[in-house]
């Protein structure tokens, strides 16, 4: 997950960092790579792409928008992409086809309430990418978070 700095040389430095020790499969989140406050992301994160991932990760591409760019390796992508379609509502996802770096990218879309969509994603993530047992707290803390902000109490499952 990368969300630390927000100058081009921070970001740039965690993409790189976590594109040598993602494992084969994993998924990378980048926050704010839209986000007009911190143009320093974005401009890391198109430098990465278009410079250094050709020699430290050639193979990843991202497969989903929402709210955060998630990219894991090509062999992967298809499988995540068609898994979230498939469990997802109908309407969660724009229904034309988008591209980035070459890749299918979904983005949410179709559906007027986005919070309902994220409750959606959220809902179904924790059957579709478990996360290690080691993670397990620190992702309780952020989904609790999440869930304030979407106003859910805190029983409320996502």
């Amino acid at each position: 997950h990368v969300d630390g700095g927000h100058s081009v040389e921070a970001a740039l430095h965690d993409l790189r960092l976590a594109a040598c020790t993602l494992v084969m499969g994993g998924i990378l989140m980048v926050d704010d790579v839209n986000n007009a406050f911190f143009p320093g992301v974005q401009e890391a994160f198109h430098r990465f792409m278009l410079l250094d991932r050709p020699s430290l990760r050639p193979t990843l591409v991202p497969f989903l928008y929402a709210g955060r760019l998630y990219l894991t390796d090509a062999q992967f992508a298809a499988l995540y992409r068609e898994t979230l379609v498939r469990k997802a509502p109908p309407g969660t996802f724009y229904r034309y086809r988008k591209f980035m770096y070459g890749a299918e990218i979904l983005n949410l879309g179709g559906i007027l309430d986005v919070s309902m969509a994220i409750r959606e994603l959220l809902r179904i993530e924790e059957h579709v990418f478990p996360w290690p047992p080691q993670q397990a707290q620190r992702v309780k803390f952020h989904r609790q978070r999440l869930r304030r902000s979407l106003g859910l109490p805190s029983g409320v499952s996502a």
